[in-house]
This record gives structure tokens, sequence and C-alpha cells, in this order.
């Protein structure tokens, strides 16, 4: 009875062993970024790269900090990882960089950007890629809009030369940074001629003007 007990023990005893060797813990997850360092001018950009690891959810949350900054103040960074500069010090010389995973946020890499006079890569000035307006008619509202690209945010615009159709102005458009709305009611017919001009926020700001026409039926 004794050998017979025993040798139940030991069958049960394999198998919760072989059952704890094939519970393995998944792949290690890990988040790195290129470059790990990077000197940046102020008021130029640096690309940064995350590489994920161990998931096939490699999606990444950008995010830049700094000690004596804060928010634009240490710079800027997008969602595919291409970071901004300040245009000035403001009381610090070093900010870090950091890719944080969007499925596990425990997991993240970073890097360190050190600001100076050279580095990176100049930011051009801001270009508007608006080529043409649409029609408008007396009496009906009309919504349109001009972009730009490049150039460092916020953005100032305005009207240098001709004039708007009656009725219609320069309108903020909310949650965009890198356009400008024309909206309004046009209450004369006629074809309109104007320049637009875009600024961006460096000093002194770099521009680019289009000529641009509505007309109104």
């Amino acid at each position: 009875m004794k050998r017979v007990l025993a040798i139940v023990l030991g069958i049960g005893m394999s198998i919760s062993c072989g059952s704890g060797s094939t519970s393995m813990s998944g792949p290690m997850i890990s988040v790195s970024i290129s470059p790990l360092s990077a000197l940046v001018a102020f008021g130029a950009a640096q690309q940064f790269t995350a590489t994920v690891t161990g998931t096939s959810n490699t999606a990444v949350i950008w995010s830049v900090a700094g000690e004596g900054c804060t928010v634009d103040t240490c710079g800027t960074i997008d969602a595919n990882g291409l970071y901004l500069a300040p245009l000035s010090a403001a009381g610090h010389s070093s900010v870090r960089v950091v890719a944080t995973l969007v499925a596990d946020s425990t997991k993240l890499g970073a890097a360190s950007v050190s600001l100076g006079s050279s580095g990176g890569t100049p930011i051009p000035g801001p270009k508007i890629t608006t080529t043409s307006m649409p029609d408008g008619s007396i009496g009906v509202a009309y919504n349109a809009e001009v972009a730009t690209q490049q150039g460092i945010p916020p953005f100032g615009w305005d009207i240098t030369a001709g004039a708007l159709p009656p009725g219609l102005e320069l309108t903020a458009i909310p949650n965009s940074y890198n356009k400008i709305g024309i909206a309004g009611t046009p209450t004369t017919t006629g074809s309109y001629d104007f320049t637009i001009r875009v600024r961006d926020d460096r000093s002194p700001p770099l521009s680019d003007s289009k000529d641009l026409r509505i007309v109104v039926n």
C-alpha cells in the first residue's frame, strides 16, 4: 500500500513540475531610442526613432521634459518623434526625450538632448501649400482654409495686399496649428485678388506669401 501511495505521489509531483515548466513568462518588452543623445541648436530639429521589441504593438507616445523648463520652453516633439528645440535656453541647457509604449506605460526609452548653438537640422521657414480658393455665392455661408507646412508654430496670418470679399474674414481654426480659415457670408459679387502671409514664431520670423483669388457669384 505504501509503495502504491509513493508512486501516486510521484506521478502527482511530476505533473505539477511539468505544468510549472510550461508556464513561462512572455518575451521581455523593451523600448529604445536612437540616437541616445544629441546636440541640437536652438530653433533646430532632431529626428528620434523608437525601436520596440517583445510585442507586436509598437506604438509609442513621445514627450519631452527637463529641469527648469515647461511645455514649449523645453521644445516640442510630434507624434513621429521629430523634436523641435526652443528658440532660447530659458534657464536650461538640456532636456530628455521619452518614448512611452502605448500598450504598457511602464515600458519606455529615453534620450538626452543638449541645447546649444550648433547641431540638429535648421528648421526651414513656413511654406503656404494652398494654391487656389473655392468660389463663393452671395448670401451663402463660405468656409475655406489656407494651410502651411514647416516653420515653427504658432503662426501669424495677415492680408498684405488686396482684400477679401466683403463679408469674409480670417478666422482661427480650433485645434489646428498650421491652417487659417476664411469664413463668413459674401455680400458683393466680383473677383477678389489678395495676398496672404504667414509668419512663424522665431525672432526675426520667417514668412511666406501667396497670391490667391476668390470669385463671388
